[in-house]
């Protein structure tokens, strides 16, 4: 439900809660149903997202950075893999598009590096 940081903007937190995927009248999945009263929190340094070869929905990546999107809506990295906020990164479709899992890993394996490289420099 939320990316929970420091005053430095470090996550430190997640807070989450389980939910319940129902379909339509096609059987496709429709957006996932928050269940009530499952709420729990998880410690955490790193956060790493995962989504499937459908287009993107970035309204169901909920946090407090404002990363900039291109004009496809995909999110804006450098060489690195790193957004315009310091320390957050992006990779896969969120930032390439939907596409085959090999240029995810390819792209997950330069962001990895990315952040190898930025967390050596602090």
């Amino acid at each position: 439900e939320a990316f929970v940081g420091d005053e430095t903007h470090q996550v430190r937190q997640l807070r989450c809660c389980e939910v319940r995927w129902e379909t339509d009248d096609t059987g496709q999945l429709t957006r996932p149903q928050k269940i009530a009263g499952t709420g729990f929190s998880v410690s955490a340094d790193l956060v790493l997202l995962a989504t499937g070869f459908d287009a993107v929905d970035l309204g169901l990546i909920e946090c407090d950075y404002q990363v900039p999107l291109n004009s496809r809506g995909l999110i804006t990295v450098d060489r690195a893999n790193m957004t315009a906020e310091p320390g957050v990164f992006a990779a896969g479709d969120v930032d390439e598009g939907p596409s085959l899992v090999v240029r995810a890993i390819a792209d997950g394996r330069r962001a990895a590096l990315g952040v190898m490289g930025y967390l050596q420099k602090r």
